[in-house]
């Protein structure tokens, strides 16, 4: 076989590890909302407007109108706060209480140093109103 096919082959086999995009490939099934809140979080020099708890199970937004401004649409296709916070509740985060106006969200699958979890996180489905009635018949015959 060639010399110079076998280097390129092995070029291309050590990047399909890799999207274009540069997200490793045990990475691919996570969506890209979730890949982009956690880099935007982990960004030390975003830290002055975004960043974790001390405890890395929570970020906290400092300073929403930064945020909004510089940092959404940088990574988004748009500046509004509440479509970013629609999202993460659709994913399961919740808001906590801080006593500034920071705002701060939670996940159990979403820490500092931890980001293979991300893996685990599933967007909420919509359940249709008979699917919830069913679930609950289920839940009480199982309880009886």
């Amino acid at each position: 076989m060639n010399p110079k096919r076998n280097s390129t082959l092995s070029k291309k086999s050590s990047q399909s590890s890799k999207l274009k995009s540069g997200v490793p490939s045990e990475f691919l099934s996570v969506p890209s909302f979730l890949l982009k809140t956690y880099d935007i979080v982990s960004n030390p020099s975003l830290d002055e407007i975004v960043k974790w708890s001390d405890s890395g199970e929570a970020f906290h937004i400092i300073k929403t109108h930064e945020f909004c401004e510089e940092i959404l649409p940088t990574y988004f296709k748009h500046k509004n706060l509440s479509s970013f916070v629609r999202q993460l509740n659709m994913y399961g985060f919740h808001k906590t209480k801080q006593k500034n106006n920071e705002q701060c969200f939670v996940h159990e699958k979403f820490k500092r140093y931890d980001k293979h979890l991300l893996i685990h996180m599933k967007r909420k489905s919509k359940d249709l109103p008979s699917e919830k009635k069913e679930e609950s018949e289920r839940v009480e015959a199982s309880v009886d």
